[in-house]
């Protein structure tokens, strides 16, 4: 959902959706989701003009990615 909103325009709607699906696959310990939804917030935040929160968006993603055994 989180990509569509991005496609169609809705960055903050997409930043939402991607939040909660990361916060989601953490909880259920899922790193190479969660990455991919952090990755998505972390376009979102671009797209807003929230360049700090998208860095550590980005970087949590980068993490998990380097981390992932997938």
């Amino acid at each position: 959902i989180a990509q569509i909103m991005l496609d169609e325009g809705d960055p903050a709607g997409a930043e939402t959706y991607a939040r909660a699906a990361a916060e989601k696959f953490a909880a259920e310990k899922v790193a190479p989701m969660e990455a991919w939804a952090r990755s998505l917030q972390a376009t979102a935040l671009v797209k807003l003009g929230r360049t700090a929160a998208a860095r550590a968006a980005a970087n949590r993603a980068l993490e998990l990615a380097e981390s992932s055994q997938y």
